[in-house]
């Protein structure tokens, strides 16, 4: 048994040390130079070539540490929490060798069966789901015995009944409700369980035959929390040889409205032109949700999809006609219709002026404009504890999810798609980044403490200090830095390139060089750090002394929000603010009439929160 699970990883070696294939001059990821396999294969790997990661892993052994460091990070990122030990204690060829067999056995052991099964384990078919609802149903059976069968039997199929026990939760019998969560609180015990977003990343790098069945099978039993990675890795498999997969297409007329909302995304995502039509039956789709997904996939690719956002806007929730209308703003721009109030007058009239805009724009509007509506809001909230130096996140229950502390007064933190935080240390003056226990990947020393901190689309780290704005790219090399802005006390880099500073009770709005483009007044003089946000319709955010301020680009105030002794606010997809009220200990949402929403009251130091 043993030496039949080490065969696929002896072969793989095998290949890397005797080689297989003849070196070509036309393929530079069999270059006998090896700083050229290593740009190549970098590349290659980024556009999911599998090929490339046998490479990547061989270069580990010949190349030095500094040399195989962005080989090292790559790999990395890709295998998550899979990922073998860290890089060798020593540096020699005996040591290199002995790191490169361990990502060796992490590819072989990885690869598209192994992840197939691993989705399947996690599937039920339509006879267990039978199964699982009778189980439910003998939760409130007469019979003690039985209901505590129920439990066990409930409790050992793990994760993939809990969308059956939420359910549940719904159900008017009192014993089955108790008996339900209890069920749930013991699944959701055992973390093991979870699906880790780096089976996806690899199922849309290894591309294994019916990779695209198994997502859509698996898609009722998805978790929020890898939703968006499932996602990306259905819009890479959505064609091949330039032709739609036929289990997606097959997709867009099921009866479910996730699952035909889900394959029109992909292949709305994957671009592709050859199925575009049947997914345009799906912007007049009988379901309003399905409607809503389909055209906010297709809206940076065809403007079909626009007139049904616009009428979605009177005929949807709150929240989603808010999505909405970030969408449409990035294209309107100054010319945008006011912010709609949350009730359906309000959402009509402005339903109506947005439809009277694209009777005057549709010809010249520009699609390639929108930033990424792809990634859904997940309603997490991430948390910096300053005092504690503590990093947590909110589920959408407003529980505790994961939590990692040691930190040197965090009071700025975004969750990276990779589930890595990125996290401005002020007290440290330094950025880390660092996985989700809290192991640190990556750190930038800074000069000056540290206010605010993104990651940008081209994985360039923007920081604001109390001194300067500056740009570093992964190696830590500055590729921009804006010093003489006065005594710094936010910024943030906008979607558009812009910059935007808060400095002496000024707010000072910069283009991507650096260049001042004007400068307004913020409204008073911010007694906290980091006090900034800048919002998809380009409006800025900015936190002042028990209040809440929201200016256009030119400087005039479209809000003000009173929140007791706010420290920073952010804003959410639906038009709230979501905000960190440090002394009081309180995170909040709160609407833009000011009414509390939610508070969560156990954060000991809340600085900073954004929303996911």
């Amino acid at each position: 048994m043993v030496m039949k699970k080490l065969l696929p990883i002896m072969a793989f070696l095998a290949t890397l040390l005797t080689g297989t294939k003849a070196v070509s001059d036309d393929n530079p990821l069999e270059s006998t130079n090896p700083d050229v396999r290593l740009e190549a294969a970098l590349k290659q790997a980024k556009a999911n070539n599998p090929d490339a990661i046998p490479v990547l892993i061989d270069l580990l052994a010949v190349l030095p540490a500094n040399k195989r460091a962005p080989a090292e990070e790559y790999l990395r990122d890709l295998a998550g929490d899979w990922a073998p030990a860290s890089a060798p204690v020593r540096e020699d060829e005996i040591a290199r060798k002995i790191h490169r067999d361990s990502w060796a056995a992490w590819w072989a052991n990885t690869d598209g069966p192994a992840l197939l099964a691993l989705l399947k384990k996690r599937t039920l078919d339509a006879k267990e789901v039978e199964k699982v609802k009778d189980a439910i149903r003998r939760l409130g059976d007469k019979s003690f015995t039985n209901r505590e069968k129920a439990v066990v039997e409930l409790v050992a199929r793990g994760r993939p009944v809990l969308p059956y026990l939420r359910e549940a939760l719904k159900n008017g019998e009192l014993e089955i409700v108790r008996r339900a969560q209890r069920c749930i609180q013991r699944i959701e015990e055992e973390p093991g369980q979870k699906m880790p977003a780096t089976a996806f990343r690899l199922l849309a790098m290894r591309k294994p035959a019916g990779a695209l069945q198994a997502l859509l099978a698996y898609l009722p039993f998805a978790e929020e929390e890898t939703f968006a990675d499932m996602q990306s890795a259905m819009a890479s498999l959505a064609v091949r040889d330039g032709k739609p997969d036929p289990a997606l297409v097959v997709a867009l007329e099921d009866s479910q409205p996730a699952i035909r909302a889900t394959a029109a995304e992909a292949l709305a995502r994957a671009n592709d032109l050859k199925s575009r039509p049947a997914v345009r039956k799906l912007l007049s789709d009988a379901d309003k949700n399905v409607r809503f997904r389909v055209a906010l996939a297709l809206a940076p690719r065809d403007s079909q999809a626009i007139p049904v956002l616009i009428a979605l806007v009177a005929d949807t929730s709150g929240d989603q006609a808010w999505q909405i209308h970030d969408v449409l703003s990035q294209l309107a721009g100054e010319k945008a219709p006011p912010v709609p109030e949350d009730n359906a007058d309000a959402r009509k009239k402005a339903s109506e002026a947005w439809a009277a805009w694209w009777k005057e724009n549709s010809e010249k509007v520009d699609l390639t404009k929108l930033s990424n509506p792809d990634r859904s809001f997940l309603g997490f909230s991430l948390i910096c504890e300053s005092n504690t130096g503590r990093i947590l996140e909110l589920g959408r229950d407003k529980k505790p999810r994961w939590s990692f502390g040691g930190l040197q007064f965090p009071v700025d933190a975004w969750v990276l798609p990779n589930n890595r935080v990125i996290i401005a240390e002020l007290t440290g003056s330094k950025i880390t980044e660092r996985d989700l226990k809290g192991t640190v990947h990556w750190e930038q020393r800074t000069q000056g403490q540290p206010y605010n901190v993104q990651r940008l689309p081209n994985g360039h780290t923007f920081v604001a200090t109390n001194t300067q704005v500056v740009e570093y790219d992964r190696t830590g090399k500055q590729v921009l830095l804006v010093n003489n802005l006065g005594n710094l006390t936010a910024g943030y880099k906008a979607k558009n390139g812009h910059i935007f500073c808060v400095a002496n009770g000024q707010c000072i709005h910069m283009d991507g060089t650096g260049k001042r483009i004007n400068m307004f007044p913020a409204g008073g003089n911010p007694s906290w750090v980091s006090g900034i946000d800048v919002l998809a319709n380009g409006r800025i955010l900015i936190t002042l002394p028990n209040k809440v301020c929201e200016f256009d680009p030119k400087g005039k105030q479209t809000l003000e929000v009173n929140i007791v002794n706010v420290t920073t606010a952010t804003g959410l997809p639906n038009g709230n603010i979501l905000a960190g009220c440090h002394n009081i200990r309180r995170v909040m949402e709160v609407d833009r009439k000011g009414r509390v929403v939610w508070q969560y009251t156990e954060a000991q130091s809340p600085f900073r929160v954004r929303g996911r």
